[in-house]
Formats: structure tokens, C-alpha cells, sequence
């Protein structure tokens, strides 16, 4: 519990923990005193790690609501590499390079090697063993994963970067602390610390709470033509964001950062909101800048990220924004 204090948590709430048939997903759900379902997911995707899945709520009311899709990311991801020329997209969502050929024993086909990883009661620290197909209930999910990040094939010397992820998932709050230390001189280019995908009928508006003080509110088509262009709201100075969608106004995700200084925060980009597709859109809490630099090996940094969700069933939509992307 001390290690999440830093979050704001004072204190654990049950969860339901569900593994499937597989073994490859987890279900964490959450029964809200109203009679609401909230649920999250930890899904191991085919290089092995377990990254932040799908996000549904089911209103009081017994309404289905799907807010983030299966298939997506929310962790950090680095675009780094050896030299400036081998800089890609490591890490996160992006633990492999998608390729076709791709087999699981061919680590050149990967780049974030899963090292190890427990789960544990965040109340009681009692280490939580699920057989596939079983259920526990526990006062707080901790869930701690150390990886590394590599290029080339998975050997000792193409080490980059040694990760820990350390998850408490309590209630309708998802926190997220990773530890990194680099094993070798790095360069990065511009990558995120945080990322929050949402269906745009949940998160058509994002509200900007900048670290000025003052607020900008952005809002994109709720039914758009964008296809993975450059549909962006650039350049706002927030370590903290809230949406939520026309058709869902109900429904708010509030995603933040802390202590932004620690995570590069500042880069040319800084927090940005992208009209993404006709479906979805995507938040994004940036850091290094477009142009490759570098950072020196044994560097260490300590990023933390908080997913919050919350039900606001007498919160009234305004079509008012005073930033428009994408239409």
C-alpha cells in the first residue's frame, strides 16, 4: 500500500479477479455500491507481456457500456535505438514489429523480453496464484512485471533498458509505476509516458487541466472520416485530462501523470488529443522531441501514470469547446 500512497490511494477496495480458459487474460472487475459493474484487463499479447486490455462499465441500470476496445495501448512506449538510425518504437504496444514471418522462437522478431511477473493482494501482500479458468477476490490487485527492452536478438549485451511495471488496480482506479534504468547509451526520438485510447462516443472531449491553472476544452467529430491522420491538439501544457463522449456524457476517464518533470514531459509536443478514426480517438502524454538525442547508460527514471474512471449520470454535455480537430 505505502508504494501507491504517492497516487493519492487511501484506501483498498475489492476487486474480483477472473483468469479465462486460456490463461491469457485477466478480468478485474469492480461492483460499485449503485449496483455498477467497472472492469479492466491485463492481456498477454503474443511477444508475452500482459498490457492494459479492454474497458467496460455497466451502468446501475444494467446498461452495457464499452469504452476502450481489446486491442490497443496505455502504457509508455519508447521510440529509441543503439544509434539515431536504428531508433523505432520499443516496448508497450509495440513489444514486436508487427511482422508477418513473425515466430515466437525468433527473438529478433521481438523487442521487450518478459522477465518475470507475480500478483499479489495489495492488502495483505499475499502473492495471488490463478490456475486458468480461476477466480479471487482480493482487497486490491498488485500486479509487478520486470522486462527489458532489447535490439537485435535477445542477448545480454543488446540489453537497453531494464523495466519494472509495478500495477494496483482498486476499484475504478488503474496506477501504474514503472522504474527504468538504462544498461547502455540510448538515443530516443519522440515517445509517451502515457496514452489513454477511448471509442469517441465515450471521448469525442478532452478537457486539459493545464499546469497554469487554466483549462482547454477540445472536441472532435463524434463520427469522424479521419484515418490515421494528422488530426492533432498539440502543444497543451497538462499532466492531467478528462474525457467523455456526446452520446456518453456519463462516462468520464480521467488520466494523469505525476511529477512530469521525472518523465520528460517536456517535450515540443507535450500533451496531445488525436482525432484518430472514425471510431476512436486517443490521448497522449509525450515526451523527447521528434529529432533523435541521447541519453547516457545508467540513467534511471521513475514514471507513474493513473487511469481513473468515474460515473457522472447528471453531467450535461455542451457541443461549446474552444479547440475543434478534425472537422
Amino acid at each position: 500500500m505505502e508504494q501507491f500512497t504517492q497516487f493519492g490511494i487511501s484506501r483498498l477496495l475489492p476487486v474480483q479477479v477472473d483468469l479465462d480458459e486460456t490463461g491469457a487474460c485477466y478480468t478485474i472487475a469492480y461492483r460499485r455500491t449503485d449496483g455498477g459493474r467497472y472492469t479492466t484487463q491485463l492481456v498477454r499479447k503474443r511477444w508475452g507481456m500482459y498490457m492494459l486490455g479492454a474497458v467496460d462499465f455497466t451502468t446501475p441500470g444494467g446498461e452495457p457500456v464499452r469504452l476502450v476496445g481489446a486491442s490497443t495501448d496505455f502504457e509508455w512506449v519508447f521510440r529509441c535505438g543503439r544509434t539515431p538510425g536504428t531508433v523505432t518504437f520499443r516496448g508497450g504496444n509495440h513489444g514486436d514489429y508487427t511482422d508477418p514471418n513473425w515466430r515466437a522462437d525468433n527473438s529478433a522478431c521481438s523487442n521487450e523480453r518478459l522477465l518475470d511477473r507475480t500478483f499479489f493482494d495489495a492488502s495483505s501482500g499475499e502473492v495471488l496464484s490463478l490456475l486458468p479458468g480461476g477466480s479471487a477476490r482480493v482487497n486490491g490487485l498488485r500486479v509487478v512485471m520486470h522486462s527489458c527492452l532489447y535490439q537485435d536478438e535477445f542477448l545480454p549485451e543488446h540489453v537497453l533498458i531494464e523495466a519494472e511495471k509495478d500495477y494496483l488496480f482498486n476499484g475504478e482506479d488503474v496506477c501504474l509505476r514503472t522504474r527504468f534504468r538504462l544498461l547502455q547509451d540510448v538515443w530516443f526520438g519522440r515517445s509517451c509516458s502515457c496514452m489513454m485510447p477511448i471509442f469517441k462516443r465515450c471521448g469525442n472531449f478532452a478537457r486539459f487541466y493545464n499546469d497554469d491553472g487554466t483549462t482547454k476544452l477540445v472536441r472532435t467529430p463524434l463520427h469522424g472520416s479521419s484515418q490515421y491522420g494528422n488530426h492533432f491538439s498539440n502543444g497543451n501544457v497538462a499532466s492531467k485530462a478528462e474525457l467523455w463522449g456526446k452520446d456518453r456524457p456519463d462516462c468520464h476517464m480521467t488520466v494523469s501523470i505525476l511529477h512530469p518533470e521525472d518523465q520528460f514531459f517536456r517535450s515540443d509536443l507535450y500533451t496531445r488529443f488525436w482525432d484518430m478514426n472514425p471510431v476512436a480517438n486517443k490521448l497522449y502524454f509525450s515526451c523527447f522531441r521528434t529529432e533523435p538525442s541521447p541519453v547516457g547508460a545508467g540513467t534511471e527514471w521513475d514514471y507513474r501514470s493513473r487511469w481513473q474512471f468515474s460515473y457522472c449520470p447528471t453531467f450535461t454535455c455542451s457541443e461549446e469547446a474552444d479547440e475543434l480537430v478534425g472537422f
